[in-house]
């Protein structure tokens, strides 16, 4: 975990996230089950749209968690998505059982534990006893917003990207046309493609393509993570990775 969190410059959790998501899928293909059932429960989504504004996400990651997600060809469904913490531990405590307790939970080096641990009780105490509820209140409003917006993209995207072979296409007159939230968008969605990782880091770079589309040159170069390559031709951007198809590694980041 600890190398593959240095290779994609992505923090330990992020990385555990991955690999549990690789695992789950290739569990599920070996049983040939498309349907996969997450614990997820409601302090969880409030920690997740809570440390999504701390680290200036965009309205996919103050959404929240799904309760019910498509990706790469399975169903990931959460349940428990509107249930608490107290809720499930009294159920367990009046039938005699005992959650699984994963004891990194309680380390205070991890910024998700520290926001558990230490900043909700401070904001439950201090400053809204119903915080969890306003927190949860800003993710469905933002939910619905970036649902609107994914849908706008999909009508459009085809008439900006393209995929032959081992390059990315970006009709640059089509995309300068496109409002500058819709551009990141388009732009997300190309380093879904290629496999850019990390929301924080993703909008610096998505930043750094998208002046490089509005400003660029024919001819000119622009290198970006793990080892891609954007090149301005007459009326259109490519991308592309020497020697390498492009992968879709769409979702492989969801809490």
């Amino acid at each position: 975990m600890q190398g593959f969190a240095r290779k994609n410059k992505v923090s330990v959790q992020e990385a555990g996230r991955h690999l549990r998501y690789n695992f789950l899928f290739k569990l599920g293909k070996k049983l040939n089950s498309y349907k996969i059932v997450l614990g997820h429960h409601r302090d969880d989504n409030v920690e997740t749209i809570l440390l999504g504004f701390l680290k200036g996400a965009g309205l996919k990651g103050l959404s929240g968690i799904e309760a019910v997600r498509e990706m790469d060809n399975f169903l990931l469904l959460r349940p428990m998505c509107e249930i608490s913490k107290d809720e499930i531990n009294f159920y367990l405590g009046e039938r005699g059982l005992k959650p699984c307790l994963d004891s990194s939970n309680l380390k205070k080096t991890y910024l998700r534990n520290r926001l558990r641990l230490e900043i909700l009780p401070i904001l439950r105490k201090n400053i809204n006893a119903r915080v969890d509820n306003a927190i949860l209140r800003l993710g469905e409003i933002y939910s619905k917003e970036n649902a609107y917006l994914d849908e706008v993209v999909s009508k459009s995207i085809k008439k900006v990207i393209k995929e032959k072979g081992e390059r990315i296409y970006i009709d640059r007159n089509n995309f300068l046309k496109c409002h500058t939230a819709i551009q990141r968008r388009f732009l997300r969605e190309v380093f879904d493609r290629i496999g850019i990782i990390g929301e924080g880091s993703n909008f610096q770079q998505i930043e750094i393509l998208r002046n490089f589309i509005l400003t660029c040159n024919t001819g000119q170069k622009l290198n970006l993570a793990r080892g891609f390559i954007v090149k301005a031709a007459y009326g259109h951007i490519y991308i592309e990775k020497s020697n390498k198809k492009i992968i879709s590694r769409r979702g492989l980041l969801p809490y």
